[in-house]
């Protein structure tokens, strides 16, 4: 499985200067490298005493250098990474302090699967050892240095950083790239191969091949119908010619790698257990999201059916109320009908009587008469 390393290089300006990288075989390589424009005369300041690195991060600190304090100072930052399909980058110098943006000079990916060499520049650093932050969308194993330089042009950006170029190999056994500078100018390059470099041109600035790192996963082909499963692989160790040959499996990330020392067994154990506190701390995370996701659906169903049985009881209350209502206006409708009735029997009798008794007795009639 192919992997990353990372090198890095400075020189004195000259009208072209070339900076290559010697591979330890066929290899897929870019180098990336820039004039750095004098105000006078550039003068090498300082360089990292070692780079840093990490796997499958998406930031890194780097605070092995120390800017000084002469005049007409820059940085210039070198990055390594392993996935190609990173995006948003982003190169901060004392971070948390005085945060200052560093730009972007250079960048390009080899020309194989994995493998992104990057410049970043800035004029004025701060001085002192502080801190360089780098972040990036997307998980990539990653290596990071810098340089820095006093008499150089404080204009910033393509005027003080110009001539970048790249140069790629595909299975060569070198890479290299020419920059155009001039006599009192420097020129800085950083190169990404997946095979170890053997060493620089010029001036070394670092060079990592310390810890082969995971490359980025790579598409996986359809299953064909009713596949068989293939067996797991199993840690066999096995001594050969007294060096330990270790064939490490780590659940889907397959790192096979030459255990030659002491030093390199501890590397591999601290990256493992680095890989299981950070699975660890992405599985605590998803957990305590999915509780609260649970915990806001149950208590927005709590409210959904709190609001339906509200509902459901206004409606109850509001049926009575017009059934009563609808009892009492029937009642109402009766009771007027049944007085009607009564005034008219009572009318029509007391018409029947007096016709009877008109003519027969006129002081009845007059009682009568009295009385309605």
């Amino acid at each position: 499985m192919t992997t990353t390393r990372g090198a890095g290089n400075r020189a004195s300006g000259a009208a072209s200067v070339t900076m290559s990288a010697s591979l330890s075989g066929p290899a897929n390589a870019v180098m990336v490298g820039t004039d750095v424009l004098a105000s006078g005369t550039v003068v090498f300041d300082a360089q990292s005493t070692a780079d840093s690195s990490a796997a499958a991060v998406s930031a890194i600190n780097h605070s092995n250098i120390t800017v000084g304090p002469s005049a007409n100072r820059a940085l210039v930052v070198q990055l390594v990474w392993s996935n190609k399909a990173i995006t948003n980058e982003s190169v901060t110098y004392d971070s948390g302090g005085s945060n200052q943006s560093c730009t972007l000079i250079k960048e390009a990916n080899t020309l194989g699967t994995v493998g992104r060499a990057a410049l970043y520049g800035l004029v004025a650093p701060t001085s002192g050892k502080l801190t360089l932050n780098a972040t990036w969308t997307g998980l990539s194993d990653v290596y990071i240095a810098a340089a820095s330089f006093s008499g150089v042009n404080q204009t910033g950006g393509a005027t003080t950083f110009p001539h970048s170029a790249t140069g790629t190999t595909l299975g060569g056994s070198s890479v290299s790239v020419a920059i155009t500078s001039a006599a009192g100018n420097a020129v800085v390059a950083v190169c990404a191969s997946d095979v170890d470099v053997s060493s620089v041109n010029n001036t070394q600035i670092f060079l990592d091949n310390a810890t082969p790192l995971p490359a980025p996963p790579e598409p996986v082909p359809a299953p064909a119908p009713a596949p068989v499963p293939a067996p797991t692989p199993v840690s066999t160790p096995t001594l050969t010619g007294g060096i330990l040959d270790e064939w490490a499996f780590w659940g889907d990330d397959y790192r096979p790698f030459l255990v030659k020392d002491r030093k390199q067994i501890e590397e591999s154990i601290a990256y493992r257990e680095d890989r299981l506190h950070a699975i660890r701390k992405a599985l605590g995370i998803e957990t305590k999201r999915v509780l609260a996701e649970r915990a806001e659906q149950a208590r927005t169903e709590r409210e959904r059916q709190s609001a339906r049985r509200e509902e459901q009881e206004r409606k109850r209350v509001q049926r009575a109320i017009d059934a009563a209502l609808e009892a009492i206006a029937r009642s109402d409708e009766k009771t007027a009908r049944l007085e009607q009735r009564a005034l008219e029997l009572v009318t029509e009798f007391v018409d029947r009587l007096r016709k009877k008794i008109e003519s027969d007795d006129e002081e009845l009639l007059a009682l009568i008469a009295a009385w309605l």
